[in-house]
């Protein structure tokens, strides 16, 4: 009896991903198998695959995670990228898309592999692709942030998550802008009544962690000042840990 092979999904993604990552920009860093891109020397922008559990029995699933984060964020490792990367059901949800939750494929049937990434890769231009073009810069990171992972900004005066991207581009918007789009994801979605009872908590938690930390940053002058040794200290680093990685030369 022949024994069937199974299939490596890592190179079905590589193959099916591969050149359309490219002629975007991205690199594949082959230590941790994700396709990243630097942009503007301060946003990285990624892409990869994450296994996931098939409902069907003798299936194998995955699904596409891809995000953003920037040279200032507090670390950069492989569990950076999978915490902060979305998928695609995450923003399907925002924007109103039809979405899949996961790719379930035969594990030694490479044809059926490979249907199934062109499909992430399909429902990846349609979803992903846009909003990472959106995005040019650090202003334009912060407004993604604020659209679609606001908690990367919270908690200026921790220097947490991406706030330093916050404290940097001295932004002093109130956040009322990310509770109009909340608002218009519920009214999509037919739950308006849910957001009319969330919408206080909602309103405490931009002004208090979002605004309000980073307004006591700006209000601190020896906080301030070491928010932005921070800031030089982790670009710096990262620009070295990149390089190391061959993502950039």
């Amino acid at each position: 009896m022949v024994e069937l092979k199974k299939v490596s999904i890592k190179k079905v993604f590589e193959s099916v991903f591969g050149i359309p990552l490219s002629e975007r920009g991205f690199v594949l860093c082959k230590k941790n198998g994700i396709y990243m891109r630097l942009v503007d020397d301060e946003v990285l922008k990624f892409v990869l695959l994450t296994n996931d559990r098939a409902d069907t029995r003798d299936k194998k699933a995955f699904y596409i995670q891809a995000g953003m984060i920037s040279l200032y964020t507090e670390r950069l490792e492989k569990l950076t990228f999978l915490q902060q990367g979305l998928r695609a059901p995450d923003l399907a949800k925002v924007l109103g898309y039809p979405y899949r939750h996961r790719y379930e494929y035969d594990p030694y049937d490479r044809n059926d592999a490979e249907n199934q990434m062109k499909a992430a890769l399909e429902e990846s231009c349609s979803i992903f692709f846009p909003i990472m073009d959106s995005v040019k810069g650090l202003s334009d990171y912060v407004d993604y942030c604020k659209m679609y992972n606001v908690s990367r900004l919270y908690f200026s005066t921790r220097f947490s998550g991406d706030s330093l991207a916050l404290i940097l581009l001295e932004d002093h918007d109130d956040f009322t802008g990310v509770l109009q789009g909340i608002k218009k994801q519920y009214e999509r979605n037919g739950h308006i009544d849910a957001f009319e009872i969330k919408q206080e908590r909602l309103k405490e938690c931009f002004l208090g962690f979002g605004a309000g930390e980073r307004d006591k940053v700006y209000a601190d002058s020896e906080l301030y000042e070491a928010a932005l040794e921070e800031a030089k200290r982790r670009r710096e680093a990262y620009h070295q840990q990149l390089k190391e990685w061959k993502v950039i030369d």
